[in-house]
């Protein structure tokens, strides 16, 4: 069986997503399997997937007939796989060679923490590192991270297979910000931890988007424990909008 299952879901990636699964193949750590949910990709995402599986049988591909979205299709491959750790990765990013490993070492050292990310190099569209991204580092400032904005470069996590029994999956309800909730659901059940190194190459997709901004809102309204949280998320939410609006019109 193997030690680390990652996750992952495609629509649309032919662009990309061969260069995803050989970040994978490439590990220095080689125990793990690879699910990817194809999500009803319209181009030549799934041939290229069924072509690795074709070549690598620690690779599985599980396509959906249309697209439900990226909290369905990860909760879709966390039920398939069968690994004691689970780690993410998107379809557009490039995991760095040793990242599972060092992960993996970190997780086992530590057994009190849960969901374990690490920072990331931010690239452009055409793979041009921009800026080197960490984010806060113990439980405490992550926690406190929470009122802000999500506090974990999804694509990099490496879970437990136990912090998904004891909270559940993603929540589907959300379209966008679905890992934003579940750190959420699991700040005062869990440990979390992020190393202060870039282990993934990470594209570099902010965009304004209203659905995000409004799943996070959501997300912060239903997860603020009193009036004093409330009035900071709404302060931070101005602040985001703000920003968004910046970076659309520059």
């Amino acid at each position: 069986m193997p030690k680390i299952s990652v996750i992952m879901a495609a629509f649309n990636e032919e662009a990309n997503i061969q260069n995803a699964i050989l970040s994978i193949q490439e590990q220095t750590f080689k125990e793990w399997e690879l699910v990817i949910v194809d999500d009803g990709s319209d181009d030549g995402t799934l041939n290229l997937i069924n072509e690795a599986v074709s070549l690598d049988s620690r690779i599985t591909c599980l396509s959906n007939d249309k697209n439900i979205g990226l909290a369905m299709s990860l909760n879709k491959a966390i039920s398939f796989s069968n690994s004691e750790y689970i780690a993410r990765m998107d379809a557009d990013d490039y995991s760095l060679s040793d990242r599972l490993e060092t992960q993996l070492n970190f997780m086992q050292g530590n057994p009190d923490i849960s969901v374990l990310g690490t920072g990331g190099i931010y690239c452009d569209q055409h793979g041009t590192e921009l800026k080197k991204v960490m984010f806060p580092e113990h439980h405490d400032e992550i926690v406190k991270w929470l009122n802000k904005a999500s506090p974990f470069l999804h694509p990099s996590v490496l879970i437990r297979r136990s912090f998904f029994q004891k909270i559940g999956g993603y929540d589907d309800s959300y379209y966008r910000a679905q890992d934003y909730d579940l750190w959420h659901r699991g700040k005062n059940i869990a440990r979390y931890c992020n190393l202060q190194i870039p282990l993934i190459k990470y594209t570099d997709k902010e965009k304004l988007s209203i659905q995000s901004v409004a799943d996070s809102f959501r997300i912060r309204i239903k997860h603020a424990g009193s009036t004093i949280e409330l009035l900071m998320l709404l302060f931070w939410l101005l602040v985001g909008v703000i920003k968004r609006i910046m970076r659309f019109l520059n």
